[in-house]
């Protein structure tokens, strides 16, 4: 069955790739096998749903993975009123485990070798939390504490990998257990 994936930007795509082709041998380097949204909003844009429709027309299926982000319960709602506003169907996976609230960063953090590298997660959790005590409540808002991306990107540059999103080897067993 031919099939089209959509995401929102290219980690997800880098990182389904490397996932797909690491558990199931399947290697989807065509670029229309995936299609980069810009952000779960733009799902609904006129060229994607032109796209969702005319798939589902020729017999494609409709995959979409997006980040859960806020809350799990009210990204489906959104998701699927406008998937019946628009007349268009896929089936739907919101990242980190289709249930919980997160992103593709919190599930690459569980994927993360920790036995590795656990000194670099210790020590990073030191620092977001030595900073998060010396910034009093009401300046907070003049400050960029890291948050879970920039966690994921320091994991590998600390160490001399590629850090780049679209670059990133997810099936380097040093880095990342894909099987867990």
């Amino acid at each position: 069955m031919e099939f089209k994936i959509f995401v929102e930007g290219k980690a997800d795509l880098k990182f389904l790739q490397d996932y797909i082709n690491e558990n199931f041998g399947k290697m989807l380097t065509e670029s229309n096998d995936f299609i980069i949204t810009g952000g779960f909003e733009k799902l609904f844009d006129d060229k994607n749903i032109t796209a969702l429709q005319k798939n589902a027309h020729n017999e494609i299926r409709n995959i979409v993975i997006f980040d859960t982000d806020g809350n799990y319960a009210k990204k489906v709602e959104y998701l699927d009123e406008n998937k019946e506003r628009y007349k268009v169907d896929f089936d739907l996976f919101l990242l980190p485990n289709n249930k919980d609230t997160g992103n593709l960063e919190a599930l690459l953090l569980q994927m993360a070798n920790y036995e590795n590298h656990e000194f670099y997660f210790d020590c990073f959790d030191d620092l977001i939390n030595c900073l998060k005590k010396g910034i009093s409540p009401e300046k907070i808002q003049n400050f960029e504490v890291p948050d879970l991306k920039a966690k994921v990107y320091t994991y590998l540059s600390f160490f001399k990998q590629d850090a780049k999103e679209e670059k990133r080897d997810y099936q380097n067993k040093d880095f990342w257990n894909l099987h867990h």
